[in-house]
């Protein structure tokens, strides 16, 4: 298992944007060879119950659930790999909707 968290909202050089989960393909691959799982979290460290959201998707239906990945060639300080940024909202699609519905 991976656990993946990210903030709803997150501070930007222009604003806000929703958070993002960064993942990373050779992480990918190995935990669809071992049918492992993600838990994408989302929370906000300012209320009392910063856990806001939570879910339990197997790495082999990732893009069954979010829609298509798209893997970065890029390099990172500490690994080396394609990232992707998947935002919170692909994750959590049902939640938003139904969120945005009531405003």
């Amino acid at each position: 298992m991976q656990i993946k968290g990210c903030l709803e909202w997150t501070k930007t050089a222009s604003g806000r944007r929703r958070g993002r989960y960064r993942l990373w393909l050779p992480d990918h691959v190995r935990l669809v060879e071992d049918d492992a799982v993600y838990l994408f979290v989302v929370y906000d460290p300012t209320l009392p119950k910063p856990i806001q959201k939570t879910r339990f998707i197997r790495a082999r239906d990732l893009e069954r659930v979010v829609g298509r990945v798209t893997w970065m060639d890029a390099t990172h300080s500490t690994k080396r790999g394609n990232p992707t940024n998947i935002v919170h909202t692909r994750v959590f699609p049902d939640e938003e909707v139904a969120w945005c519905r009531f405003l």
